[in-house]
């Protein structure tokens, strides 16, 4: 869909870029507004991907503000590890399973018994949840910083300090939730337990270390990223 909607602009609209660049202004500090505050109290899972996910389509709009092949392939890897960070936490999800119903985890608080079941999916969950606030060295601060790079080349000022103080709000409510996870020791009834099964374990592992190891990656993958960008343009 994001390929589809770059060929479009860059292909199509290209002409009159410079009239749409105000409106992915407005785009951008909406996306970026509703997805931060949006997620801040929800409680159940889909509720807050789906904010979280509209506050990370802000950054993705960033490279086609910019309005140059630069901003396309940076919106391109962000997308790239977007899509890694989001599979990696629906696995985890569709891995659990309730005691009595079968259903799997409906709320965040659902996680915080994650530990006495499977210590590897705990780090793994962790990892996306850091990937996703941007922390480095993971994937998530490599794209943030791609996008801030273009964006701060392309005089983008006031869109990137607009981003950058509601990136640190963004931060708090994931790096809250891993301190649920991690340090705080709820007595919860322990009705949910996680499958282990060998070959999703290994699908997990192999993101978990694309995402750390992405910033040795970048160089050999960027060629790949720039060809696809001139194939949307």
């Amino acid at each position: 869909m994001f390929l589809f909607f770059f060929r479009l602009i860059f292909s199509i609209f290209y002409s009159i870029l410079f009239i749409l660049q105000n409106i992915f202004f407005i785009v951008i500090c909406g996306s970026l507004l509703v997805g931060t505050f949006g997620a801040l109290k929800q409680l159940r899972i889909k509720r807050f991907l789906a904010y979280a996910s509209i506050n990370q389509v802000g950054f993705i709009f960033f490279g086609l503000a910019c309005g140059n092949i630069g901003g396309l392939v940076a919106s391109l890897i962000y997308v790239f590890l977007y899509s890694l960070m989001s599979v990696l936490f629906f696995t985890i999800i569709l891995q659990s399973e309730h005691l009595l119903t079968n259903k799997t985890v409906v709320y965040l608080s659902d996680f915080y018994t994650l530990e006495s079941y499977s210590t590897k999916n705990l780090q793994y969950l962790i990892v996306a949840m850091f990937s996703m606030a941007g922390l480095p060295p993971l994937g998530g601060f490599v794209g943030k910083l791609l996008l801030y790079i273009v964006a701060i080349d392309s005089r983008l000022d006031f869109v990137v300090f607009f981003s950058l103080f509601l990136s640190i709000i963004s931060t708090f409510y994931y790096i809250n939730f891993i301190h649920y996870l991690w340090f705080i020791k709820l007595n919860l009834a322990r009705l949910f337990f996680f499958n282990y099964d060998k070959l999703i374990n290994s699908i997990l592992l192999s993101l978990v270390i694309c995402l750390l190891s992405f910033v040795i990656l970048l160089p050999f993958c960027y060629a790949t990223f720039y060809s696809l960008a001139f194939s949307c343009v």
